[in-house]
């Protein structure tokens, strides 16, 4: 083979390895902008805002996920409202919530609200890790949390509108009995956790962008796969999807 062959063969070799890994590392970084950063500390985002949110901003987070308690300690809905889709009833308290995405919008920061804990008045007075007797119950919740998150939500007549919520995740790990009880298998089966994610997605699909579960690990004491019902929006409006899912 002649230098001048020798040479034109490497050149071309290394042009063809160069054009190569020029589009690997362009695949990689249009695959690193898909992906947001996100930080999920309630202590921060709903026990000290002020601080916390200019914390997240310099910290470059884009999203932020915060539990949206419906019943509990710090929930919503401590007493049973008379008008569960309004979230203007009285009994509702959505104090810590408004002041949370208030300062995320003000921090250019997105909201991923995550709606735990039924309300004792909503399952038997037991313990908010149990599911609501009345799937209703949770529907309406979350129809109320959707609207007043809606971005032209108004708490007050003469104020601004409430930031927009856009992503949502209807309860967190419903395949563990940690955070949904009783998640045996057999409840499993009989769709219980489904039923959960999917009144959540039902009363959000006209309101928001997302509406998703996490799920817990497979592997993870007694958690069982579900599938996940998830909704999105688009040019066509909401649309719904099953997806089988053992991790998050």
């Amino acid at each position: 083979m002649s230098k001048k062959l020798i040479v034109l063969t490497l050149a071309t070799t290394l042009v063809a390895v160069l054009i190569s890994a020029g589009a690997t590392a362009g695949r990689k970084q249009s695959a690193a902008r898909s992906f947001s950063v996100g930080i999920y500390d309630d202590g921060m985002t709903l026990g000290n805002p002020d601080n916390g949110f200019p914390i997240l901003h310099n910290l470059r987070a884009q999203v932020v996920r915060i539990t949206l308690w419906w019943g509990g300690p710090i929930g919503v809905a401590k007493t049973q409202p008379k008008n569960p889709t309004n979230p203007a009833d009285p009994a509702y308290n959505w104090a810590a919530y408004d002041r949370a995405v208030q300062e995320a919008a003000k921090n250019k920061i997105k909201v991923l609200f995550s709606i735990v804990g039924t309300p004792s008045w909503a399952n038997g007075r037991r313990a908010a890790r149990y599911a609501p007797t009345r799937s209703a119950s949770l529907q309406n919740f979350a129809t109320a949390a959707a609207k007043r998150y809606s971005g032209t939500f108004k708490p007050t007549t003469d104020g601004p509108a409430l930031p927009a919520v856009h992503l949502w995740l209807a309860w967190n790990e419903p395949n563990n009995p940690v955070f949904l009880a009783p998640s045996t298998a057999r409840c499993m089966a009989a769709g219980s956790p489904r039923r959960l994610i999917r009144t959540c997605a039902f009363a959000m699909r006209s309101t928001t962008a997302s509406t998703a579960s996490s799920t817990a690990p497979r592997r993870s004491p007694a958690a069982a796969p579900t599938r996940v019902a998830t909704t999105s929006r688009g040019a066509g409006g909401p649309r719904s999807h099953r997806l089988r899912s053992s991790g998050w």
